[in-house]
């Protein structure tokens, strides 16, 4: 058993959070069973967050890129400074419970050919208050493809705050996607798919830290998050299956996005553009769709007649 928890590796990727970053990082020394190593990405901070870490610098690696990155250029960035055979990814506002690092590994005992393996999560506020503990009703225990690509395609079924996955086979799917700006780990779960089962724990092994940002901040990534669920949709579902029942699902999860988007209300003129744009492709997804199943039925109708 030791053997096994010494293959999971933490990493931190951090911007401009000090206030929350060592409470994060206290939470993962308060581990029953300590990770193989935790390693932080400072994203070319500008606050204090490097006092922060020069006060744990006995217990974590700090790792820098040679620029500010991107998000997912970030997350991408650290996992490559990761030597575990199995890591996880913790934002620096985000919390883990003494038990996230040995329910992970018991599962990977069990589960050693999975691909990822997800956990229930309670998401607290600005003063660590509990608000709710969230979990899915979709995601079973263990998932094979391509169950567990339906699973993902109306939302992610896995949070960034409580996943655990197989380096290697997310190497070989090519990690985060670096073209989405918030939901590079929901493209990650999509290209994992057909790498391996999808095991979920019973649970809760984080905190998922919310409802404190500024407004005006949440507002800021609902276009993000439009044109994220866009290329998703539109681009790397039909990538990985153009089978009738996923792309169905994805159809059914296209006119939701619509909706969503239509709700929202944008001032700036470029912004709108960026909008249309989106609701464009997603209404060709769409469309695309529904020209297929009429053609298949009218096929079928066609061949009974034939037939007879």
């Amino acid at each position: 058993m030791n053997l096994v928890l010494q293959m999971i590796s933490i990493g931190i990727p951090t911007y401009n959070q000090a206030d929350y970053l060592g409470l994060t990082i206290e939470s993962l020394l308060k581990q029953t069973v300590r990770p193989l190593e935790i390693v932080v990405s400072d994203n070319w901070c500008t606050d204090h967050t490097g006092q922060v870490l020069d006060s744990y610098k006995e217990y974590i690696k700090v790792v820098k890129p040679q620029k500010h990155l991107t998000m997912m250029e970030n997350w991408n960035f650290l996992a490559s400074q990761l030597n575990g055979e199995w890591f996880s990814l913790i934002s620096s506002d985000d919390l883990v419970l003494p038990n996230f690092v040995s329910d992970f590994s018991q599962a990977i005992s069990a589960h050693p050919d999975a691909a990822l393996i997800r956990a229930p999560y309670e998401a607290i506020n600005a003063d660590g208050d509990i608000l709710s503990r969230r979990s899915s009703f979709l995601a079973k225990k263990v998932r094979s493809y391509p169950e567990n690509l339906y699973e993902q395609i109306r939302n992610t079924k896995t949070s960034f705050a409580a996943f655990c996955v197989n380096t290697q086979k997310a190497k070989n799917v090519g990690m985060f996607p670096e073209e989405l700006m918030l939901f590079g780990d929901w493209g990650l779960w999509l290209k994992l798919s057909k790498a391996g089962d999808f095991v979920t724990l019973p649970e809760v092994t984080s905190q998922y830290r919310t409802a404190y940002r500024d407004k005006q901040v949440k507002a800021s990534r609902h276009l993000a998050a439009l044109n994220d669920r866009t290329f998703i949709r539109c681009n790397l579902i039909p990538s990985l299956s153009r089978g009738l029942f996923t792309s169905s699902l994805n159809a059914y999860g296209a006119s939701v996005n619509i909706r969503e988007a239509l709700k929202e209300k944008y001032d700036d003129v470029e912004d709108m553009k960026m909008r249309d744009k989106a609701l464009q492709c997603l209404y060709g997804l769409k469309s695309t769709i529904l020209r297929r199943m009429i053609g298949l039925v009218l096929t079928k109708l066609y061949r009974i007649r034939t037939i007879k």
